[in-house]
């Protein structure tokens, strides 16, 4: 079924997604979250700032994928 295959390639996918860009961006995150707990310096401040940023366009990226994987299961449910 092809229904199937592309649920299987898009899970696929949002799992690499998962691996190669949310997994590192959290890592940084709680590291540089660590980091500035310990030494409020201006250096551990910026570090934290664009871990942040990472990690918040990579729980987008997750929403994005997850939005799509839902309207994939109400297309296969409904059609």
């Amino acid at each position: 079924d092809v229904r199937m295959l592309i649920g299987a390639k898009l899970l696929t996918e949002a799992q690499t997604y998962a691996d190669g860009v949310y997994t590192p961006a959290k890592t940084a995150y709680d590291t540089a979250s660590a980091a500035l707990e310990v030494s409020a310096t201006e250096e551990n401040q910026n570090a934290y700032y664009a871990a942040e940023v990472a990690l918040d366009k990579a729980v987008r990226g997750i929403n994005d994928r997850t939005a799509f994987l839902d309207l994939m299961r109400y297309l296969g449910q409904h059609f």
